[in-house]
């Protein structure tokens, strides 16, 4: 069952686990106060020392948050390429849209990220400002014609953003002493995220996943049915085990989420003929008997026609 939040779905696994999370939390942070309490109320420990410890305490926290999260900004900013308006421009305009969109007041700064083949996205906060890096192999798609599953993703990362999910993290930090609850939460919190992003780009939304789950070239060629097959038929103690212990859920739960029947999701696609061997491989791969799975909103996006099956 989902619940509505503005125009967008919140799965409501989040919203339990959430509250659960934070019971505990509570009982948590009630239980050092009520022992520090107690302390003071016996004599064990003077009013002034425990006031030093939660000061000192709290200027921890505040300096391990501090220089942890500024060096991994300091990395990313090292080893990336920062997004503009001048550069990569609309991949730019793509997030000052969806920005704009889920009224988030500051426009994340967009990086791209070369990481040797790896198809991801994430998205960070720091202080007051946020932060969305999108690896390389993945943003080559949009500029390979798949332009709305690249818009998909940048607005499951805007999701995290606008659900302010890394100030609830640090508020929940507490319950991250219960097993399990937390990477629950952290599914859950996925799931709401990829509303988010059908959302904004419905046509993208399965095709963004599945680019995650094969690849950027191969995913044209998934049978979406067969692919959703395995959450029934690889079901085992093993795998469900392996899911409890992850921040995401599998990809083809992820992909069934956004999934709503369409032709778009269920297409087939037939495998390429393979070229005989003195014949020089093409520069593309191009799927023979691909069925159209979307209709172009406009004529200016024609130009992306070679992408079509011949």
């Amino acid at each position: 069952m989902e619940s509505q939040s503005g125009n967008y779905l919140v799965s409501q696994k989040e919203r339990v686990y959430f509250v659960i999370r934070l019971f505990f939390s509570l009982v948590i942070y009630l239980g050092l106060g009520f022992s520090l309490f107690n302390d003071m109320a016996s004599e064990v420990i003077p009013l002034n020392q425990v006031i030093a410890t939660m000061i000192g305490l709290i200027i921890l926290i505040f300096i391990t948050y501090f220089i942890r999260n500024g060096v991994f900004i300091g990395l990313i900013k090292s080893l990336s390429v920062k997004i503009t308006e001048r550069q990569l421009p609309e991949i730019y305009q793509i997030t000052e849209k969806i920005a704009k969109g889920l009224n988030v007041k500051n426009v994340p700064n967009v990086y791209l990220l070369q990481t040797g083949g790896s198809l991801n996205a994430f998205a960070k906060k720091y202080f007051n400002a946020n932060y969305i890096v999108i690896y390389s192999d993945l943003l080559e798609a949009y500029y390979e014609g798949d332009k709305d599953a690249v818009e998909f993703v940048i607005a499951h990362e805007m999701g995290h953003i606008k659900r302010n999910h890394f100030w609830k993290d640090l508020l929940l930090a507490p319950s991250l002493l219960i097993p399990f609850l937390p990477m629950a939460y952290y599914r859950a919190c996925e799931l709401t995220c990829d509303n988010i992003g059908k959302y904004f780009n419905d046509k993208g939304a399965v095709n963004g996943l599945l680019i995650l789950a094969s690849g950027k070239i191969l995913y044209r060629y998934l049978d979406v049915s067969e692919y959703l097959k395995q959450e029934y038929e690889d079901a085992s103690f093993w795998r469900w085990l392996v899911e409890k212990m992850l921040t995401h859920p599998n990809l083809y739960k992820r992909v069934n989420n956004v999934f709503d029947g369409n032709i778009d999701a269920s297409r087939k696609y037939v495998a390429p003929v393979k070229p005989a061997s003195n014949q020089a491989a093409p520069s593309s791969i191009k799927p023979t008997g691909m069925v159209e799975t979307e209709k172009r909103e406009s004529a200016a996006e024609s130009d992306h026609s070679r992408y079509w099956p011949e």
